[in-house]
C-alpha cells in the first residue's frame, strides 16, 4: 500500500506559508462537527485577507463576534468603505443585523442576500459563510451561494464556507473548494465524499484524520489536487505532539 504524502506543520508555520499561496478567487471549505473550532479557525484565516464580508446567519454568533469586525446591518456599506478599498486599506464587516427573535430572521436574510449579490458585483471580497447549512436552508440562500461559489473565481471573490457534513450543504461548497480543512470526525460519509472529490483513496483520508490531535488548531488540509501533499497542522511542533502516527515535515506514515 503506497504511503500518503503528509506534511506536518505547526499552525503558525502553516499560516505563514498559506498566506502567500491562497490566491483571490480560490475557495476554502472548513468541515468539522460542532465544537471542533471551525469559527476560531475562520477568524485566523480572515486575518490573512484585506477585504472581508463575514456572514452571520445566526444573527448573533458569539464566537464569530470575537473577530472584532463592525457589524453591517444593511447593504451597501457606507461610502467610506469603498474609499478605504480604493486606498488599499483593510475593510472587514460582520454582515447582518443582530437578531433576538425568529420573527426578525427575514430581515437578516434580506440583508445577507443583498450582500451576497453585492460582493459578486464589487469583486475582490473574501466572503465567509459560517454555518452554511443554516444560510442555505433556513435563510433560503442556497441558489445564491451556489452561483457565487461557481462564478466567483473569475471575479477574484474567495468564499470560505463552514459546515458540519457535506451531505447538509450544496455540493459546490466542497466541489469548488481549492482547499478543504477537515477537523477530527468519525463521520464515514464525510470522509468518503471528501476522498471522492479530491481524488484520493479513502484509507488515506481516514488515516490522516486519525492522526489529528484532540487540540485546537489541529486540522487536516486537503488540496483539491491529488498530486499535492496534504498538511496536518498542530498547535506545537509536530515532533512534540502525539498524533497517533509518525508525522514529520516530509512524507510520513499515518
Amino acid at each position: 500500500m503506497p504511503v500518503p504524502d503528509i506534511r506536518g506543520k505547526s499552525w503558525d508555520t502553516f499560516l505563514d506559508e498559506f498566506k502567500k499561496e491562497w490566491k483571490p478567487g480560490q475557495h476554502i471549505a472548513i468541515i468539522a462537527p460542532t465544537g471542533q473550532g471551525k469559527s476560531t479557525v475562520l477568524v485566523t484565516l480572515l486575518d490573512l485577507r484585506t477585504y472581508v464580508l463575514a456572514f452571520d446567519p445566526k444573527g448573533g454568533d458569539e464566537t464569530l463576534g470575537k473577530c472584532g469586525f463592525p457589524r453591517l446591518g444593511h447593504w451597501p456599506p457606507p461610502g467610506k468603505a469603498y474609499d478605504r478599498m480604493a486606498d488599499k486599506k483593510p475593510v472587514k464587516y460582520l454582515v447582518g443585523p443582530k437578531i433576538n427573535r425568529l420573527a426578525e430572521r427575514p430581515a437578516l436574510a434580506a440583508v445577507q442576500a443583498q450582500a451576497l449579490e453585492g460582493a459578486f458585483d464589487d469583486r475582490g471580497w473574501t466572503v465567509a459563510i459560517d454555518e452554511l447549512q443554516i444560510a442555505a436552508d433556513k435563510m433560503g440562500q442556497a441558489d445564491a451561494i451556489d452561483n457565487l461559489l461557481i462564478s466567483a473565481r473569475t471575479r477574484g471573490v474567495s468564499v470560505v464556507s463552514l459546515f458540519q457534513r457535506p451531505a447538509d450543504v450544496p455540493r459546490a461548497a466542497y466541489q469548488m473548494a481549492s482547499w478543504i480543512f477537515l477537523g477530527l470526525t468519525l463521520d464515514v460519509d464525510t470522509i468518503n465524499r471528501l476522498a471522492e472529490i479530491v481524488g484520493r483513496p479513502k484509507y488515506e483520508i481516514r488515516g490522516a484524520v486519525n492522526g489529528l490531535a484532540k487540540q485546537d488548531y489541529s486540522w487536516l488540509i486537503v488540496p483539491n489536487n491529488p498530486r499535492r501533499p496534504m498538511v496536518l497542522t498542530l498547535p506545537r511542533e509536530p515532533e512534540k505532539v502525539p498524533t497517533g502516527g509518525n508525522v514529520s515535515r516530509g512524507t510520513s506514515r499515518v
